[in-house]
C-alpha cells in the first residue's frame, strides 16, 4: 500500500472580479524548486495525445471510483466518462472529483479531473520537500434577470495537497517534475525518482 496522501477542499464564492487569467501554458519541464509554482503544459486531447498513454488506464480507474462511490456505475447503458461528466454538472465537491495517485520504482504521478476549471486558472505549487498542491479557479456570470439586468459573478475554487513520500529534491531524477494538461481538462503531473544503481551504493 502506498504512502501517498491527499487533502483538498473546493469552495464557491460570490465574487465582483471583472476577469481571471490563466496561467497554464506551453513550456519546458520546470526544475523542482521549493515552494514555487510549476508551469503546465497545454496538451491535446487526453485519449489522443501520446503524452498522456501512461495515465490514460489511472483515470479510467478515477472516473470508475467515482462511480462506484456514488452509486451509479450499474447504469450500463451510457459509457463511464458521460456517467460522470452528468454527475460533476450536479455536484463539484471534492468527492466526486476523479483523482488518482500512483507510483513505480520511477515516479509518482497524480492524474486529476480539472475540466470545469480550465477557462480559469489552474497552478501546480512544490511545496516544502515532498508536497505537491493543485489549485484552481474560475469565474462564472450568470444573468440575474432580462435585458440590461445586472449579471451576477461567482468565483469557484478548489485546492488539493499530495503528499508524496520519499520524494526529496535530491532525489529527484535531474530535478524534473513535469505537468501537462489536456485540452479537455485532465491534469497530469509526474514527478520522477532518482533511480539508485549499484555503483552508488
Amino acid at each position: 500500500m502506498s504512502g501517498t496522501t491527499e487533502r483538498g477542499a473546493a469552495s464557491i464564492l460570490e465574487d465582483d472580479c471583472l476577469s481571471t487569467t490563466a496561467t497554464v501554458g506551453s513550456r519546458r519541464p520546470h526544475s523542482w524548486n521549493l515552494d514555487s509554482f510549476l508551469p503546465v503544459d497545454q496538451r491535446g486531447l487526453f485519449f489522443q495525445d501520446s503524452f498522456f498513454q501512461d495515465a490514460q488506464q489511472n483515470f479510467q480507474a478515477a472516473v470508475k471510483d467515482v462511480l462506484t462511490k456514488f452509486g451509479t456505475s450499474d447504469e450500463t447503458s451510457v459509457d463511464d466518462l458521460t456517467l460522470y461528466r452528468t454527475l460533476r454538472r450536479r455536484d463539484l465537491g471534492d468527492e466526486s472529483q476523479a483523482v488518482k495517485i500512483t507510483e513505480n520504482h520511477h515516479s509518482h504521478q497524480v492524474v486529476m479531473d480539472v475540466r470545469d476549471y480550465i477557462k480559469g486558472d489552474i497552478k501546480v505549487k512544490v511545496v516544502g520537500d515532498d508536497e505537491v498542491q493543485v489549485e484552481g479557479e474560475v469565474l462564472e456570470e450568470e444573468e440575474e434577470g432580462g435585458n440590461g439586468a445586472k449579471s451576477r459573478r461567482r468565483r469557484r475554487r478548489f485546492h488539493r495537497r499530495f503528499h508524496l513520500p520519499g520524494v526529496k529534491v535530491e532525489e529527484v531524477e535531474g530535478g524534473m517534475v513535469t505537468a501537462g494538461l489536456s485540452s479537455d481538462g485532465v491534469l497530469t503531473l509526474t514527478v520522477p525518482k532518482k533511480l539508485v544503481t549499484t555503483a552508488s551504493l
